[in-house]
């Protein structure tokens, strides 16, 4: 069989390697396109199964609970006109989509009455059944559909009055990144803020577009470094207090926020694609 030479263009050729570079330059811009951007784990470190979910099944999976615990269960909340009332958590607002974990933010037009309490507004806890040492690196990919002020979406690590690390807060149209200690007398805390006042603009517009898209979010800790917060692999703080010395729960919550709660109508959701956790 005769093969036919194939004479290409270099037109065509020179066509294709700006191509080639221009899509090269656009995935160095837009993290969001390049999954080498997800924070890879310490060489030696391994998956922690007891905080690390695909979130692909349309039930919880045997690490977490949706029942909030009792202390945060009820929380007398404030409208905007000053007028007080109840808010709460319920399982409810907790959704396996079988692609995603949702969390639902929700105003009920007709206020509900449970266990002697009428509230008109809800949102959903979801947490982790197990404790783990002091060291880890927690990573979650997450989205709030948008960008909405009077809601508090969460992804964070803490439990009874010690440590917490808030490694995705987003409220009152302020993301942060934060280290409470709150045995600390008095209590400490180091903190990483886009306010909407932020200069230049653009820093700030930055973070709004990473909370409204699916984004990495991660923060490690050891015995022997303090707190370092990441997003899309970048670090972005390290805390500047006392290392972590207790142990944690990790905590994915949502809900109209408490101390400002907003008028009634939709609000997003709050979603996570996965979750994982090493530890060394």
């Amino acid at each position: 069989m005769k093969i036919h030479e194939i004479t290409i263009p270099q037109s065509i050729i020179r066509m294709a390697a700006a191509t080639t570079s221009a899509l090269a330059c656009i995935l160095a811009l837009n993290p969001q396109v390049a999954e080498a951007q997800k924070l890879q784990h310490p060489n030696g470190w391994s998956q922690y199964n007891w905080a690390t979910d695909n979130f692909n099944d349309t039930s919880i999976g045997w690490q977490w609970t949706d029942v909030p615990p009792s202390w945060i269960n009820w929380e007398q909340s404030k409208r905007k006109n000053g007028s007080l009332t109840w808010t709460r958590f319920r399982t409810q607002n907790i959704q396996m989509t079988g692609s995603a974990l949702r969390v639902i933010n929700w105003h009920h037009s007709t206020p509900i009455t449970e266990n002697g309490r009428t509230f008109e507004y809800s949102g959903g806890w979801f947490s982790s059944k197990a404790n783990w040492l002091t060291e880890g690196q927690f990573q979650a990919h997450l989205k709030v559909d948008w960008n909405f002020a009077d809601i508090w979406p969460t992804f964070w690590t803490s439990k009874g009055g010690g440590d917490e690390l808030d490694i995705m807060e987003y409220q009152s149209g302020i993301l942060n990144h934060a280290h409470h200690d709150w045995g600390a007398n008095p209590k400490v805390e180091s903190k990483r803020n886009w306010f909407p006042w932020t200069q230049p603009t653009w820093h700030y517009n930055w973070a709004m577009e990473r909370v409204r898209s699916w984004t990495h979010w991660a923060c490690r800790t050891t015995r022997n470094t303090q707190a370092t917060f990441y997003i899309n692999g970048k670090l972005e703080h390290t805390s500047n207090i006392t290392r972590v010395d207790t142990p944690m729960e990790m905590y994915f919550t949502s809900s109209p926020h408490k101390n400002h709660l907003p008028a009634p109508g939709n609000y997003p959701d709050f979603h996570a694609d996965w979750v994982e956790t090493y530890i060394p």
